[in-house]
């Protein structure tokens, strides 16, 4: 049981983890750039606060009850966008949006449905072998 816990949670920060470093990559090079040193403090906040999530739930020996309530499914898939992004440079895979042009709110727990896309886009990259796409898209 320790094994599936430990392998579970090795798997669920892996991904905000290395989003961190490789924005930290870029960060180096594009220090100068105000807005990406924006884009880098809103991923490194969302980031530290998934693993933060994580880390709780493995504290209280479970998942915690789903929080549901709107979400703007657009502005997750945006803001998942923007922290893989570096990520997928540095594999030569571009990551493309196109979001539905109103709001597509459902009700749902951000965080839960945040970490199932995430994990998505991570198969996704991984099944790239060189250089591709992969496109959010959503409609109402």
């Amino acid at each position: 049981m320790f094994g599936r816990i430990a392998s579970g949670l090795v798997h669920d920060l892996s991904n905000p983890v290395m989003n961190i470093g490789n924005s930290c990559k870029l960060l180096f090079r594009m220090f100068d750039d105000a807005e990406y040193r924006q884009t880098f403090k809103r991923i490194a906040e969302h980031e530290v606060g998934q693993m933060v999530r994580i880390l709780d739930d493995l504290r209280d020996l479970g998942p915690k009850p789903l929080d549901t309530r709107p979400v703007d499914v657009n502005e997750m898939l945006r803001s998942l966008a923007d922290s893989m992004r570096a990520g997928a440079v540095e594999s030569h895979i571009v990551i493309t949006t196109a979001f539905a042009p109103d709001p597509v709110v459902i009700t749902g727990d951000a965080f839960a449905l945040t970490r199932v896309c995430r994990n998505l886009m991570t198969n996704a990259m991984q099944a790239i072998r060189d250089a591709g796409e992969v496109t959010l898209r959503t409609r109402t």
